[in-house]
């Protein structure tokens, strides 16, 4: 299996469909080979059922089922321990960033020995914003940005969007050490890739918000600060398995 897409999904069903359907079209076109996982994390519409019927005609596609509602990072955890692709993709349900966006990363990561995965990056040179966040979800993007910058890392432009390509070994070590099951899930792995040295690139896409996105901005901003904190004392207690010397 060359690649693997991971998508986690809860209450998706009116845009699962047409993603999937774009997704699988663009693949379809391709010489290599690869599979979709969508994830549904406990989603309480029917978006079991929709994706459990586009899989029925699409061998490619298959569906994992958490029993609850866990989280985006359980469910990318979950859908990447299962893949098989030696290259991992994971991206939004809502399509915000299209799928065509995986050619120049898939270029750069398999002919470059430099970099272990890649970021798409909504604020990198080059990147084509067609429809921008609210102003008050901007100002809380910037908030969030500055705490990881304190608390975890710095030198990264954009943390959190949801499209990013993986070396399959690299996924396979990362993902496990997981503990963030929320939002703040980007933020962990890329402070443990830092730890573990993995070499990483951010690479300009296309992105559009989505009016309908399921973050709810206080709510998860704030659940998400706690979560900042909990990686750093999760590390020095050596939760990661990673020797706690400061850098």
């Amino acid at each position: 299996m060359f690649l693997s897409l991971i998508i986690p999904a809860y209450n998706e069903e009116k845009k699962i469909p047409a993603t999937l359907e774009n997704i699988s079209k663009f693949l379809a076109q391709k010489e290599y080979t690869y599979e979709i996982i969508v994830v549904n994390d406990g989603s309480a519409d029917n978006t079991h059922k929709v994706t459990e019927y586009f899989a029925s005609t699409n061998k490619n596609v298959s569906i994992l089922d958490n029993s609850k509602n866990e989280g985006k990072g359980a469910s990318l955890k979950k859908g990447i321990l299962a893949s098989k692709g030696e290259y991992i993709l994971f991206m939004d349900a809502d399509y915000s960033t299209p799928i065509e966006e995986i050619d120049n990363m898939l270029s750069l990561l398999t002919q470059d020995s430099r970099y272990d995965f890649l970021i798409g990056s909504r604020y990198a040179e080059g990147a084509n914003i067609l429809r921008n966040e609210p102003l008050f979800r901007i100002l809380l993007g910037r908030i969030y940005h500055y705490l990881v910058k304190v608390l975890l890392l710095g030198g990264i432009r954009d943390y959190n969007c949801g499209f990013k390509l993986y070396r399959k070994n690299v996924a396979k070590d990362l993902f496990p050490r997981l503990n963030c099951k929320g939002y703040a899930f980007d933020a962990e792995l890329l402070y443990l890739a830092k730890h573990l040295s993995y070499r990483y690139k951010e690479m300009p896409i296309t992105w559009k918000h989505n009016p309908d996105s399921k973050v709810k901005p206080f709510i998860d901003g704030v659940k998400t600060f706690f979560s900042l904190i909990r990686i750093k004392i999760d590390y020095y207690r050596g939760c990661y398995g990673i020797d706690a010397t400061p850098r």
